[in-house]
């Protein structure tokens, strides 16, 4: 099996991300530490945020991501 070292890069170490969501009345920021790579190109990453996070509701009202 063939491993792709540079695509390996994305998962260690393991990076801390910080992720804004809201909209411009109520911006917010969460840290998140568990993602994981989805696609090289282009390059996309999907993290873990708990159903019950102040964020996951921002992000549910907003469909956005920024």
């Amino acid at each position: 099996m063939k491993t792709d070292v540079e695509y390996l890069e994305y998962l260690w170490p393991m990076r801390h991300y910080l992720i804004t969501c809201g909209d411009l009345q109520k911006p917010n920021i969460i840290a998140v530490s568990f993602c994981m790579p989805v696609s090289k190109e282009p390059p996309l990453i999907a993290c873990a945020i708990g159903r019950g996070a102040y964020s996951c509701g921002l992000i549910e009202r907003s469909r956005n991501l920024w």
